[in-house]
């Protein structure tokens, strides 16, 4: 799965060129869940997959352990949304068919989101967050049309 997340998708994710997206098989579960990583060396961005999702359990807890409001991100999935813990990048939580895919971002400077300094702690506008969600959520929709 991790090598349907097309380089160019990825790339808009980060600012370091992205060489490739390594797949950990370490955190591969019986239940088929797996873990996609841009930018190994920071883990800038990590792409977690839960083929089996049917009932949309995971998704649902996923977005109501952020704690945060979700708010919808369309053209992505079945349903998807993005969460945004105040003044830092976005999370991406979607779902089509029978997978869930989650895009968790690290609090790094190499992310390829615009920061203001003038914003406290983390310095990412609702704004600036709302543009890179929809990068985000890209890497979903690449994994989505692998899936099928």
């Amino acid at each position: 799965m991790c090598s349907a997340i097309t380089t160019a998708d990825a790339q808009a994710t980060v600012q370091l060129p992205v060489g490739v997206i390594e797949f950990d098989p370490n955190n591969q579960d019986p239940d088929g869940i797996f873990v996609c990583t841009i930018d190994p060396a920071d883990h800038a961005v990590t792409v977690t997959v839960e083929p089996e999702d049917v009932a949309r359990a995971n998704y649902e807890s996923d977005v109501a352990a952020e704690n945060f409001p979700a708010t919808p991100l369309p053209g992505v999935g079945d349903i998807a949304v993005w969460t945004q813990v105040p003044n830092n990048p976005p999370d991406v939580y979607a779902h089509k068919g029978h997978a869930t895919c989650e895009v968790k971002t690290n609090d790094t400077q190499i992310l390829n989101v615009a920061y203001d300094p003038s914003v406290g702690d983390g310095g990412v506008t609702a704004a600036s967050a709302a543009a890179y969600a929809i990068k985000l959520g890209t890497l979903c929709k690449d994994v989505f049309a692998a899936i099928g």
